[in-house]
């Protein structure tokens, strides 16, 4: 019996694909936590701006004018207003990327 040195060619193709399928994975999941952390970001800048502007209202003050990808609208009812921001940032979720505020009159 000979004695060999080194890996065979199969056990080569094994170690290669078991190392590329994890690298696959783990490249995967790193664009999901980035997206996931782009939307953190972009959502708690949002409930700023939120809070920010409800208080300029309350206080008789205009809005501030936003930069993209943030939109806001005050909707006007008769028991008060409605301020909503919206940004372009897209999830599986079709509300993911809205927030509202309602301010009522008090009587």
């Amino acid at each position: 019996m000979e004695n060999s040195q080194g890996f065979s060619l199969t056990e080569l193709l094994i170690a290669l694909v078991l190392v590329t399928t994890i690298s696959l994975t783990l490249l995967q999941q790193n664009e999901q936590m980035s997206q996931w952390l782009r939307y953190v970001l972009q959502r708690s800048l949002a409930v700023r701006l939120v809070d920010n502007n409800t208080e300029r209202i309350l206080a008789g003050l205009p809005l501030t004018t936003l930069s993209q990808p943030f939109k806001l609208q005050q909707i006007a009812l008769p028991q008060g207003k409605i301020l909503r921001l919206t940004w372009g940032f897209k999830l599986l979720d079709k509300n993911c990327c809205q927030l509202e505020r309602k301010l009522f009159a008090h009587e």
